[in-house]
């Protein structure tokens, strides 16, 4: 059988040869529009769907969209979802909303912060997260705007949950002219020997703070007994917890989710943020105010600053 003649040869070897070099071309530039892609967008990821705090989501959703100048993608993350399966989809920025969220957005390899978790200062995490835990310096300035004459403020906590919250209230609150007097408890029973000690000798230039600890609050016979002292002897009461407002706190605090969206947004798209590693105390909130509460203690309010929400309906 013939040879063929060497110039077939060679063209041969030349379009093999470019051939593979335009299947490598067409790789990269593949490659390159979705690196760019990814740049040029922002993976929000979502908890599992559910209606318990669908309104939350879609608030804290609001708030990115309305901030935002890049394309965003919305995803619900479960406990099981694969990270291998979106590694190759997820943008190059990524924002992680509640612990599932918070918990792939660190594993990922990407520039993330994450919010929307109950997490307590100067815990270890992998980026920068937004706490649910409100920021004590809020409480205090609410505290005065409402009553200037508080001179202290009387807190329980436990080591196990508020240990270093109560070491960044302190400075708050000393800052402030506050004389914060942190009561340490192990247990609930422990909680309402601390509480019945405090209202026996204590008076109206004493303020009561409640925190989100389950150690030190229970909604039952505690909360009954700290609700009807503080109204008997003209004490305020005020709370880290959303829903004691409602019961007869004077005030309480809780999230404002679209300003918190707007936060999160802000905090992934600006560099000096994405090179830190910290928890951050909930400073974006609103106020429930107890109107039948500030009667009876005398104190004059005005829906507007500080009463985003009053009780009772």
């Amino acid at each position: 059988m013939q040879e063929p003649p060497l110039i077939m040869i060679t063209i041969r070897r030349v379009t093999r040869n470019i051939n593979t070099a335009i299947l490598t071309l067409s790789l990269w530039i593949s490659t390159a529009e979705q690196l760019s892609a990814q740049e040029n967008c922002i993976s929000v990821l979502l908890p599992p769907p559910s209606s318990a705090y669908a309104a939350i989501l879609n608030d804290i959703k609001e708030g990115i969209n309305e901030t935002a100048d890049r394309e965003i993608k919305y995803l619900n993350i479960s406990p099981d979802s694969n990270t291998d399966n979106l590694e190759s989809t997820i943008c190059d920025r990524v924002i992680g909303i509640g612990n599932p969220g918070m918990t792939m957005a660190e594993k990922m390899n990407r520039k993330s912060v994450s919010g929307a978790v109950f997490i307590p200062p100067g815990e270890p995490v992998g980026h920068n997260v937004y706490s649910l835990i409100p920021n004590p310096d809020s409480l205090f300035e609410r505290l005065q705007f409402f009553n200037q004459g508080i001179k202290k403020v009387v807190v329980l906590y436990s080591f196990k949950y508020s240990e270093k919250l109560i070491h960044k209230a302190k400075i708050s609150a000393k800052q402030r002219g506050i004389e914060l007097i942190p009561l340490e408890s192990s247990s609930l029973r422990d909680s309402q020997r601390l509480y019945q000690q405090f209202f026996a000798s204590t008076d109206d230039t004493t303020a009561l703070w409640v925190l989100q600890d389950p150690l030190t609050i229970d909604n039952n016979i505690i909360l009954t007994f700290i609700l009807e002292q503080s109204w008997n002897k003209n004490i305020i009461l005020f709370s880290s917890q959303a829903s004691l407002a409602k019961h007869g706190a004077l005030f309480s605090v809780y999230p404002d989710n679209v300003n918190l969206g707007k936060q999160l947004y802000k905090a992934v798209t600006e560099e000096p943020f994405l090179n830190q590693k910290e928890v951050r105390l909930l400073s974006s909130m609103k106020t429930a105010f107890n109107t039948r509460t500030a009667s009876h203690l005398g104190i004059r309010y005005k829906r507007g600053k500080y009463v985003d929400q009053t009780f009772p309906k």
